[in-house]
Order: C-alpha cells, then structure tokens, then sequence
C-alpha cells in the first residue's frame, strides 16, 4: 500500500528549547543587596502596572519592524524573569502551597508561547535557477547542489534556523526517506512496462508507445542509480521485486531517516549531495559500494546559521518537474498548502513572455491561491531569475530607442574614449617606432666605434713604444699616447662625434621610452574607462528588461486576478529581479560588469522583504505573550498584597459575598456558552445559505461541460501512448516532451472554477468579519459581569472597594486570551479546514474515474485506443453530475466537521478565561477573611516564607519593568553608496612634442634625424 504523507505540513524536526533550562550565571532579575530603598522596601500592597507604561506598549511610535525588535527585546527579558520566577516559586512551594498555582501559571504562559515559522516556497520550472538562488538569500555558497546546465533538485529541501550552539553541529541535516511500500511500488510498474513491452502490447497503429518507452527509461535510470550493479533492462529479468528489496542498499534504509552533522560547509555539502542531486553524486552504502540515494529520499531537513532565518523564516525548495513518487508528490503538495509564501521563479528569457505571471503559475494553481486566500500581493511572488543572462546589448539598445536615448551622454563619452583610444595607440605606435629607431641607431654608432678602435695603429718614430691603454665608457681601448699622431688626432675626433651621437640617440630612446609607457599606461586607463561604459550599458539594459518583466507580470497578475472576480490590489505585487552569480561575486568583493552594488543584484532587496513577511506574527507572538505577563501580574496583585490588609470580612459577609457571586459567575459562564454556539451557528448559517446553494449549480453547469471536456482528451495531438498512460496512472501523466497532464484536475476544475467567487465572498469575507463581532460581544458580556459584581460586592462590603478594583482590571484582562483564541480560530482553524475542503474534490473526482481508469488502463491491442475513447464517453454520460454532486457533498462533511469542533475551540479561549476570574475572586475574599488563629508554628513558618516570597516576586517584577522601560536605541543602517565615476582620462599632453629635456613627454625625433645625418 502507498504510503500518504500527513495531512498537515511535514512536522517541524525538535529543536532546542529557547528558554534556560538552568540557572543563568548572571541575571537582570536578582535583586542584589546594591538595590535602591524603593526596591528593598517592605511593600505593604502592591500595585499593578498602569496601562501604556513600556517602550513595547507604544505602537505606532516606530516604524515596525523597531517595535518587532522592542517587543521581541522585552519578551526575551520577559523568558528570563519568568525563568527567575518559577526557580524562586519552586524554591518556597513546600512552605507555600499557594506557589503551585502560578507555577502552573507559567507553565500554561510558556506553552501558549508561539514560535514563528513562515514557510516560504520557491517553484518554477525545471533549471529556473532555485538552488543557486536559494544558496544566495542565504548566503551560503555551494550548500544545495547547484548546476548551470541542468536541473539537480530531485526532492524537497527544507532549510531552518539550526539553534545549535555546538560548534560540531554548524550545519545539521535530516534525511527522511520513502517507505518499503513506495519502493514496491515503484519496482511494480516498471516490472509491469517492461513486461508489456516484451510482449508487444502496443496500439493498433503499429507504432511503438513511447509514453511507455519512456516511462521505462526513466524509471530505470533512477533504479540504476540505487542498484549500480544492473547495468541494462535484460539484467534486471534476473531479479525478483523480493531480490531489489532485500539488497543491502536499501533493506536496513526504507523507511528511516538518517542524520548529518559537520562544521565545515564545504563538507557538509558534499555529504548531502547524494540525497538531493539528481545527477551521478553517490555515497557508499552498507554493501561497500557507491550508490545515489535520492531516489529513496522523500524530504530533506536543512538546519543552518543564517540570518534570513533566525527570526522564523523556512525556506522550502520544491522540485521543478512531476515525481512519480507518491510520497515525494505527496510532501510537495502538502508544502504547497501550508505556504505563507509562494515565490514563483522563472528565468529572465521565460518572464517576458506574452502572459508571464499566467504562464508561470499556471491555471491550476491560480485557482488552489484564489480558493486559498492567497493569490494577492502578501502571499506571492516573483522573481525574475538569471537577469546577467541572455542579452546582447547592442541589438536591445537597438531595439529599445527609450534606452538608447537614457544613454545618449554614454554614447557621445565612448565616442571620445574611442578617438582617444585611437589617438594613444598612435602615440605609442610612433614612439615604439621611434623608439625602436633610436636604439638600431645607438647599436650602429657602437658598432662603427668598436671597428674605430679595433684597427692597427702605425709607428711615428724609432723607439716610440706602445704606451698602457686605459678604458674608457664605451670599451674601446684607447692608447694613451703623449703626443697623438694626426691619424689618432681624426680618429679621437670621430670617435668624440660618434659618443656624441650615441648619447643623444640613448637619451631620445630613453624619452620614447618614458612617453611610451606613460601613453601605455593611459591607454589602459582609457580602455577600463570604455568597459565601464560598456557596463552602464550593460546595466541599463538589465534594469530596462527587468521593468518591462515586471510592468507585465504584475499587469497579468491584475489580469488573472479580475478574471477571477477579485478587486485591485491596493499594494502592487512584488516581483524581484535577481541574478544570484552576481551577487556571489560582489560578496567576495570581486567585479561584475553591470552590477556595481551588490544591491543591484536583488538579492539584498529580496532577503528584505523575506524578513518583513515575518514582521506581523512575530509582533502579534511578541506581544501575546508579553500580555500574558501583564496579565500574570494583575492576577497575583491580591496574592502579593494580603499580608497588610487590615480588614477582614466576617465569616457571613464572605457567605453572602460567595453566593451572590456564584450566581453570576454561573450566568456569566451561560452567556460565554451561549455567544459561543451563536457565533458557530452564524458562520455555519452564512456557509450553508450562500455558498452551498451555489454548489447545487456549479454541479449541474459542470455536468452538462464534463462531456465536452472527455472527448477532449481524445482530441490530437494526444497520442495513443499518451492516453493509456494516462489511464494506468490513473489521471495524471507528464509526457515524455514535458508536458504536464491531469485529467482529474480539469474535472475538479470545471467545477472548482464556478465557486470561486462565491468562495471567495463568503469563506474569506463573510465569515472573517464575525470575528470582530464575537470580540466585541465578548467585551461587552465579561464588562457588563464585572462591574455587576464590583458594584453589588462594594454595597456589601464598602472596604473591599480598592481590591475589587484591581479585581476588576485583572477579569478585564481576561478578554485578551479569548481574543487570542477567536484569533487563532478566524485566522488558522477555519483557513485550513478551507484549504483542505476544496482540495478533497480531485480525489473524489478520481475515486469516481478508478474503475474506467483500471479499465483502460488494461486494455491492449488493436482498436484498444477507441474502445478506451469510447469507455470515457460513457462513464461521464453516466455519472457526469453524480461526481459533482458527490464533490459537493465531500466539501459539506468537511465544513460539518469544522463546525462541530468549533465549539470545543472556542471554549480553550472561554474556559480557562472565567477560572482565571473566579480563582482571583476567591483569592482575593481569602485575603480579605477572617481566621481564627491557632498558633501552628508551622502555619507562622509559612506565613513567613511566603513573605519573603512575595518580597522576591515583587523585585523580580521591578526588575522587569526596568529593563521594560529602557529607552530605544534607533541604529541608523549605513548606506551601500555607488561609487563615483572616475574622470575621463585625458591625453592632451601626450600629445605635445616639446624637445625640452626635462619633459618626460617629448614626441620630437630631432634626436633620431639628428644621430642619422
């Protein structure tokens, strides 16, 4: 039997607690001997907090996400207060049994805590670029596998904040694989094709079925990748189903799940690779051989350090095609109906299509959105992937004259960079020339000076001998004769003209030298100037493209949006152009032509507004809780006030005081009870008067469509192959070319699609807006008993006055949590119990196909195509409006259900409420009552441990409204500034020749012509 995933999103893997499970080493709420006199003085009573007195209390004062940061700020310091309140509580409760109840107190505070978790997801289609992008938001490189030519992601992938603090467990991940029926499976149907090709069960065209073939192929290349071992299709004839399950690679692996931990990324990339890349990436499994594990794999559970996920978010990384695997689909699905946020990611290229926010999301899913609430501008987006890619900028300047016009100033800089460029290379194509002529004439001239000096010299005189010869600067041995001859007289001469020569030809050549390097260097000035004029032009292009994608996705959207009779959006939908390979290398402070700030990758921006989805349930967790201890503080005021009253009821004041308030407590808790099954009863009276009487013909217009829709499948291009395919995976079928098709959706839709409106209307407007209705009764029923009670009691005993007050306002507080409550019902019972309503009419519309789907399915041979086409025909002629009527009646049970549980939920918000109210009642007449006193030794010792108690709760309080009360520090977020473009490289004084020696820039060849006469 395949294995359904659970009904609700995958649990979330046990993390950490947040609290201390220990005493802190150090704590802002210990009250220390260096405390001032208003905190160590004896308070006789105690006084609660006047509303609007914390930093946390002043909404609307910030901006919101400083108060999300003040009010998350105050309820940490709130979990450590509590934390110091329940080891002092614990401390004192075996001399104070009144501590138990506000130890139980805490405990219900902490479990009513509400961690944020917004699940966020990211689809699109196959090598849209999710992993690479993914790798980028969390500014891990390389942590999912990532491939720039194909697809790898082969399962979903759930990556959350990893709250581990042991440097060990830097990155955690945990491994869930399919179950030993999936796998079964699995092996069947390939065995069953295989089977069927063997025996030539083809069409009657006499053509080969190619769905077929290629079902066969592909889920043979996924059962090779666990059984490397079987090389070809004719192997595996010699393996039973019984033989594959019992293989060490997956006997002791179905159906469990396996944990990685590491420090290193890197390493821990590697490791989890081979259960979520697609490609050849394999691990060594038990039988001592490397194999691929993600087809055994359902989901994988991420836990990593980033900052985009500390305060809640999960990121899920959905596969980007179909999986014939029933879990995998299966945890797919129910991911996608737990989404706060579905990212829609499409490559530049496919975003600029004709209808791109339609095409990417699809029909089917823009009605799920719609049915869900959630197609509108807070529950998704798009991002428009790989924008550095796919341009060629002169053709789109070309053919977008408002950008050839935006770069009008760029065009006229190139061409002077261009001339400039071209007048430099001159330079240094007549100073290499120069140059070069300088130095063939200094190798000249020492040549002729080497022959001067290497001819014999003749004798003058008798006896005259050959004098030393010294060196001078050119090597040529000179004879230092006293009296020189006339031929030595000629040939110092030439040779004082040849160094003449040579001394100017070196310092020309040295010249040439100079300028043409300094012309070198400023031509490379002038060609970095032109590739930054390249990359603003490639930077226009890019952000142009990216507002025409987003000018018509967010006008489709709008489109698809009034098609489907939905008002405007007021805010417009956010679509984020991002190239993730940028951004990568801006991190590493590298260059990437057209993106000179790492904002302009859009990363950054869409990290942003990640975080701010998560703004709203942090402040309203945030500030739950910290109610909750305001509340906590009312509720013990009379628990910390008793031990100074001085008046105290008789024992037949208390009688009267009891019985009259029993009397209303009892009509109070009649009232709750009763406003409870009005507001049940009401929401279940607008669902069955206005939407169930729409269903009635929704099933009869869809009946009379259904036919229509069947013979459609039929229709070409549908082939043969295509269509029994279809049957034997009952429904739903992606084509060997890629094409997605599911005939129970279309069905589910022809009926689905005519209640949107009236959906929409009254599931997500109608019944919402009781909420404030039932809030606003339950206001007035808790006040108007209150003040009943308070006034009626203050008649009885004129001195309860102050404690009844505080009473008062303690029972008003109260209101709260039944708030929270009616809260969590609008906002998360009844959307889900939606969500799941419509989603259970596919499956009954393919429960009701099964048995002409099984039909088919089997039929083989000649003229089985049109005896299938005729069976469909049939089948819907016969129960055309019964499936509709059927789906309709599945949606009403499932509403049935939610009402009669509504009741039970509404009273976890009631119930607890009106104990709160009566116990504080009752605690408050025990304070103020009369004891004879017996002279218990044991009674006086615990009289006086709990008024040590009480002094430590009562610090413990000042302590928090201390840290409450601190001023909020606003951190101003420094700017990423564009740098400034450089000055254009000017080259006129390259071009003046002046001869002047001390100019390192002279151009003259008057040396050159001059060593040459």
């Amino acid at each position: 039997m395949t294995d359904t995933s659970p009904q609700h999103e995958p649990e979330p893997e046990d993390e950490p607690e947040h609290e201390p499970d220990t005493e802190p080493e150090e704590s802002l709420f210990i009250p220390s001997g260096s405390k001032s006199e208003a905190v160590q003085k004896q308070v006789t009573l105690y006084r609660s907090t006047s509303k609007h007195d914390f930093t946390w209390q002043h909404s609307g004062t910030f901006d919101q996400l400083v108060q999300v940061q003040e009010r998350e700020k105050a309820m940490r310091a709130g979990l450590l207060f509590l934390h110091e309140l329940e080891r002092n509580l614990k401390a004192y409760s075996a001399n104070v049994p009144s501590a138990a109840k506000w130890l139980d107190r805490i405990k219900l505070i902490k479990a009513n805590r509400r961690e944020c978790r917004i699940l966020i997801g990211f689809l699109g289609c196959t090598g849209a670029g999710k992993s690479s992008m993914i790798n980028s938001l969390l500014n891990q490189e390389d942590l999912l596998p990532a491939d720039d030519e194909k697809a790898c992601t082969a399962v979903c992938v759930e990556i959350s904040w990893n709250a581990s603090e042991d440097p060990k467990e830097a990155f955690r991940a945990k491994i869930e694989r399919i179950s030993e029926d999936d796998w079964r499976t699995e092996l069947e149907r390939l065995l069953s094709d295989i089977s069927d090709q063997a025996l030539n069960k083809d069409g009657d065209d006499g053509e080969p079925d190619l769905e077929r073939d290629m079902r066969i192929k592909t889920a043979f290349q996924k059962l090779k990748c666990v059984y490397p071992h079987v090389k070809s299709i004719p192997d595996l004839k010699a393996y039973k189903i019984k033989d594959l399950l019992e293989h060490p690679n997956v006997k002791d692996v179905l159906g469990k799940s396996k944990n990685i931990m590491d420090e290193s990324r890197e390493d821990f990339a590697a490791q989890i690779k081979p259960y979520i890349d697609s490609s050849t990436s394999k691990e060594v499994g038990s039988s001592g051989k490397a194999f691929a594990h993600w087809p055994l794999v359902k989901l994988v559970r991420l836990h990593v350090k980033s900052r985009i996920l500390k305060d809640g978010i999960v990121l899920v990384d959905l596969p980007g095609s179909m999986d014939t695997n029933a879990a995998r689909g299966a945890i797919a699905d129910n991911y996608q109906k737990n989404l706060s946020v579905n990212c829609i990611v499409a490559p530049t290229a496919r975003a600029a299509s004709d209808k791109p926010a339609q095409d990417l999301l699809g029909q089917v899913a823009q009605r799920t959105l719609q049915l869900d609430n959630r197609f509108s501008a807070d529950h998704l987006c798009f991002i428009v992937s790989k924008i550095d890619s796919s341009l060629n900028v002169a053709r789109y300047i070309r053919n977008h004259p408002e950008v050839q016009d935006a770069l009008f100033s760029e065009f006229e800089k190139e061409v002077r960079l261009k001339s400039k460029l071209d007048q430099a290379n001159d330079i240094i194509d007549q100073k290499e020339q120069s140059q070069a002529a300088n130095k063939k004439l200094v190798a000249e001239l020492q040549s002729q000076l080497r022959k001067l000096g290497a001819q014999p010299k003749k004798s003058t005189g008798a006896g005259r001998g050959r004098g030393k010869k010294r060196k001078r600067d050119d090597d040529v041995q000179i004879p230092d004769d006293p009296v020189p001859t006339p031929e030595q007289k000629a040939a110092a001469k030439k040779r004082k003209e040849l160094q003449a020569k040579m001394k100017e030809a070196k310092e020309n050549a040295d010249r040439d030298g100079n300028k043409l390097f300094d012309a070198t260097k400023r031509m490379k000035a002038i060609e970095q100037a032109l590739a930054e004029c390249e990359s603003r032009k490639f930077r226009a292009c890019v952000k142009n493209r990216n507002k025409v994608s987003t000018t018509e996705i967010r006008k489709d959207f709008e489109s698809a949006r009034r098609q489907m009779g939905c008002k405007d959006e007021m805010k417009p939908l956010q679509v984020f152009c991002v190239s993730s390979w940028a951004f990568t290398l801006l991190n590493d402070k590298k260059i990437f032509p057209g993106f000179p700030k790492l904002q302009d990758s859009g990363i950054p921006k869409l990290q942003d507004w990640l975080c701010e989805t998560t703004l709203p349930t942090r402040d309203q967790n945030a500030l739950a809780f910290l109610e909750d201890l305001i509340s906590l503080e009312l509720s013990m005021v009379p628990w910390l006030a008793d031990t100074s009253v001085e008046f105290k009821m008789s024992g037949g004041q208390r009688t009267n005081v009891e019985k009259y308030f029993t009397e209303q407590f009892d009509n109070l808790k009649k009232e709750l009870a009763k406003l409870t099954s009005q507001i049940v009863t009401k929401c279940e009276s607008i669902v069955s008067t206005e939407l169930f009487p729409k269903m009635a013909k929704a099933e009869h217009t869809a009946g009379s469509n259904a036919e229509r829709i069947v013979k459609s499948w039929a229709q070409k291009p549908m082939h043969w192959g295509t269509h029994r395919a279809l049957n034997r995976e009952r429904g739903t079928w992606t084509t060997h070319s890629g094409i997605v098709i599911n005939w129970n959706d279309e069905l589910a839709g022809n009926y689905l699609n005519l209640l949107v409106k009236d959906w929409t209307l009254t599931l997500h407007n109608k019944v919402p807006a009781h909420q404030s209705i039932y809030d606003s009764a339950i206001d007035k029923v808790i006040q108007k008993f209150t003040k009943t009670v308070v006034g009626s009691v203050e008649e009885m005993c004129p001195d309860l006055q102050e404690a009844l007050y505080q009473w008062l306002e303690s029972s008003l507080r109260s209101i709260v949590p039944i708030h929270k409550t009616s809260q969590a019902i609008f906002s998360d019972i009844i959307p889900e119990a939606i969500r799941e309503s419509h989603r259970l009419v596919e499956p009954k519309i393919k429960d009701c196909w099964q048995p002409v789907y099984d039909l088919c399915g089997a039929e083989t041979g000649p003229g089985h195509y049109k005896r299938n086409q005729l069976a469909h025909v049939t089948h819907v002629q016969k129960i055309g409006r019964g499936m509709y009527r059927k789906s309709s009646a599945t949606i009403k049970t499932a509403f049935k259900k939610l009402w009669d549980n509504l009741p039970e939920e509404f009273q976890k918000g009631t119930n607890p409420a009106s104990l709160q109210i009566q116990d504080e009642f009752f605690e408050m007449l025990e304070n103020y009552t009369a004891h004879s006193d017996g002279g218990d030794s044991y009674a006086l010792e615990a009289s006086s441990s709990k008024a040590q108690l009480q002094d430590r709760v009562r610090n413990l309080f000042r302590s928090l409204k201390t840290v409450w009360s601190q001023v909020v520090e606003i951190v101003d977020i420094e700017e990423e500034y564009e740098s400034q473009e450089d000055e254009e490289p000017e080259i006129d004084d390259l071009l003046n020749d002046d001869d002047d020696e001390d100019d390192d820039y002279d151009l003259s060849d008057e040396g050159s012509s001059a060593g040459g006469e």
